[in-house]
């Protein structure tokens, strides 16, 4: 995928993977700016589709919106456009 994890990151993913392929449920609060949204959750999908599996990932759109905002590109916020 070409990305490097940090400490913090590579364990949580670790973690996170060996409980879903133990068939368990998991809960980890993370602090913000930890990386959970464009980190660990597209290593984590990667990680778990595995050609046998199939893995979709669904997030609140503001999550990904966010991220343009940002950037400068602004958020849609009820059809207010906030820049």
């Amino acid at each position: 995928m070409g990305l490097t994890l940090r400490g913090g990151q590579a364990a949580a993913l670790a973690e996170l993977a060996g409980r879903v392929e133990r068939g368990e449920s998991s809960l980890r609060q993370m602090i913000m700016g930890s990386g959970k949204t464009t980190v660990l959750t597209p290593a984590l999908v990667a990680r778990l589709a595995d050609g046998e599996r199939l893995v979709a990932c669904v997030a609140p759109c503001l999550l990904y919106t966010s991220d343009a905002a940002d950037e400068g590109l602004g958020v849609d916020l009820g059809g207010r456009r906030i820049i």
